[in-house]
């Protein structure tokens, strides 16, 4: 365990029972864990034991090293400065290298037995450079890519990070993306905004997307409002919830709301009352989304180490109100904000809801396909009561930033889903 004190009262310094991010260095690999000075996490054949990460600060490297867990000194990595002066990195190509596996004497075998020996992940990176038939002839940028690559397979080195909205989601669509409805950090954010979700506000939010948008709206909102998360048949997954690593305070303004029977609501402006049941509401498929690939089909999915952690039901109930199944409830309240990202098809969700919200309130609807926005674009604008109807996508484009290599990364993806958002109105009242 780290020699550092422990201060109790430091919220940047990991503690025991401290839900944490733990991230591989130069890799996108996230785990969520809980930080228990006797227990032990295996990845990728890496045993890292918690309790040497224990009084360190968030944001620490570490590096595993046998049995031992060491804290690496930040520094900033050796670029390829002024390549365009170097005659000799002018001259050097890789144009007359070929891709055998004669190029390299050292075996498999080799490497399993110097591993069984204890030798270090520095040595056996050594031993592959001297036994590299092509390393020299290679230019210095080849020859960077080439030790990022083998220091990334045989020296694990991680970080520790303070969970937050940008992790989870990173992590989360990292992992499995099916899962919560391909919605990426970019998205999220535009929710935030549009939603215009702050503090000492009332938020209405339904969501089918493990609890990854309750957690960036509680996280904005700081412990202080309230969050209203509404679900019709099933108690619906929170998983995500479990990494944020919330207090009290923070699930203070949460309260979950089970809204049944009938949809009725009396909306100013509809010709006509919505009278189906909400059960056969989030019956509603969309054809569209049957050649879209089932949740856990991934081979992602199969990976025992990255399952997901189970909110444990002992704890969380005890720190979040539960309301009382009745529309009642939300109709003594007028919300600022109406947060819907469904698997299911929106439209019905978003008039059931609609009524609940106050006169200048946003409205931000997400889905991973266009055409249910579109359903819920026409329906709104038949009402009258809303305006600044929009549907929009947003797209993310990561770049690799490196000396006289920048450019876009080679696989990213594709899309985010797209978002509806707008701004309820009151219509004039009839002379």
């Amino acid at each position: 365990m780290s020699s550092e004190v422990v201060r109790e009262n430091d919220d940047n310094i990991v503690k025991d029972g401290d839900q944490v991010i733990l991230k591989r260095l130069n890799n996108k690999y996230y785990r969520a864990v809980t930080v228990r000075s006797s227990r032990t996490v295996v990845i990728d054949r890496a045993k890292i034991k918690l309790e040497y990460v224990i009084g360190h600060v968030y944001g620490s490297a570490f590096q595993v090293d046998g049995d031992q867990v060491v804290k690496l000194n930040r520094q900033q990595p050796e670029a390829v400065e002024n390549a365009d002066d170097d005659d000799s990195i002018k001259e050097a190509d890789n144009r007359h290298l070929l891709d055998t596996s004669e190029n390299q004497k050292l075996g498999k075998d080799d490497i399993v037995k110097m591993r069984k020996e204890g030798v270090s992940g520095e040595a056996i990176i050594e031993k592959l450079i001297e036994n590299s038939a092509t390393f020299s002839g290679k230019t210095e940028f080849s020859k960077e890519k080439y030790l990022k690559k083998k220091k990334a397979k045989h020296i694990f080195q991680f970080s520790i990070l303070r969970p937050s909205a940008r992790i989870v989601a990173e992590m989360l669509y990292i992992k499995d993306s099916a899962k919560i409805c391909h919605l990426r950090i970019d998205t999220l954010s535009q929710i935030l905004v549009r939603g215009n979700i702050s503090a000492n506000r009332n938020i209405l939010l339904y969501e089918t997307v493990q609890g990854l948008v309750t957690g960036a709206i509680l996280e904005r909102m700081g412990g202080f409002g309230n969050l209203y998360d509404v679900y019709f048949v099933d108690k619906p997954s929170r998983v995500a919830l479990e990494n944020f690593n919330f207090d009290k305070k923070i699930y203070q303004v949460f309260k979950r709301v089970k809204i049944g029977g009938a949809c009725k609501p009396e909306v100013r402006g509809i010709s006509e009352k919505i009278e189906q049941p909400v059960e056969e509401i989030l019956n509603v498929k969309m054809e569209f989304m049957d050649e879209a690939p089932a949740v856990g089909d991934s081979p992602e999915c199969q990976e025992p180490v990255d399952k997901m952690p189970k909110v444990d039901e002992s704890v969380v109930p005890e720190i979040i109100e539960k309301c009382p199944s009745d529309d009642d409830l939300l109709a003594n309240h007028q919300f600022d904000s109406l947060v819907i990202c469904s698997k299911h098809h929106p439209a019905p969700i978003l008039m059931h809801l609609l009524p609940y919200l106050r006169p200048g309130s946003q409205i931000v609807v997400f889905s991973q396909f266009s055409e249910p926005l579109i359903d819920c674009y026409n329906r709104l604008k038949e009402l009258g009561s809303v305006i600044n109807i929009k549907v929009s996508e947003t797209w993310l484009r990561e770049y690799q930033v490196l000396p006289n290599r920048t450019h876009p990364t080679i696989n990213m993806s594709g899309g985010g889903g797209f978002l509806l958002h707008a701004t309820k109105i009151e219509l004039p009242t009839a002379t």
